[in-house]
């Protein structure tokens, strides 16, 4: 199929290719011919649960928690009206009764995000922005505010586990100034630089 941009208003170029347009859905979304909208931009940002912590040996202590709640913006247009559907609602009402019947105030339930063919999520609907900025063509540019629920998967880790009885760490080469376990065993012990550590230490001149 042919890729189309458009650069301004009643001008577009058709670019022969084999490309096709990647695959979006939402929960109740019908569509172009249903709402006089299109879906154009998706943004999608996560982050984990982690927190560092600075001693007074230079040393670096690193506690992981679970991932965050991430962050995705889906934009799209809506058009007063188009000629499949010649009727008095437009693409603007259409989204924004969307955005009332399925916004987290309203739906308890998240809905269902698909981009592509696997990524699938869980998420909420938490906001919505309009704006018509070009009053010729009356073309609604909007922007869905969502986050979404970490998927769940199973970690690889091919590390030893650390002593019985004390927390791994590692320590610079060649220093031998090892922190005590907590156990109460003697210090300057590093131990397997394979073992998932729980300290890192300062590379010289850091900070």
């Amino acid at each position: 199929m042919a890729v189309i941009f458009s650069a301004q208003a009643g001008r577009t170029v058709a670019v022969p290719g084999n490309s096709l347009p990647m695959r979006l859905t939402l929960t109740d979304w019908n569509g172009y011919l249903a709402f006089k909208s299109i879906l154009t931009n998706v943004g999608v940002s996560g982050m984990g649960g982690y927190q560092f912590m600075h001693s007074l040996q230079d040393m670096i202590y690193v506690y992981v928690f679970n991932e965050r709640i991430g962050q995705m913006r889906i934009g799209g247009l809506a058009f007063a009206g188009i000629c499949e559907k010649p009727d008095d609602k437009t693409g603007f009402e259409f989204v924004q009764d969307w955005y009332e019947e399925h916004r987290i105030t309203t739906r308890f339930p998240p809905i269902t995000v698909t981009i592509g063919a696997t990524f699938s999520v869980n998420a909420f609907l938490t906001g919505v922005e309009h704006g018509i900025t070009d009053p010729s063509t009356k073309v609604d540019q909007f922007t869905l505010q969502m986050h979404w629920v970490p998927r769940k998967k199973q970690s690889i880790d091919n590390a030893a586990p650390p002593p019985e009885g004390g927390r791994s760490q590692t320590t610079s080469p060649g220093d031998n100034a090892g922190t005590p376990a907590s156990d109460g065993s003697a210090p300057n012990q590093p131990t397997n630089p394979d073992q998932s550590p729980s300290s890192f230490p300062q590379t010289e001149g850091g900070t």
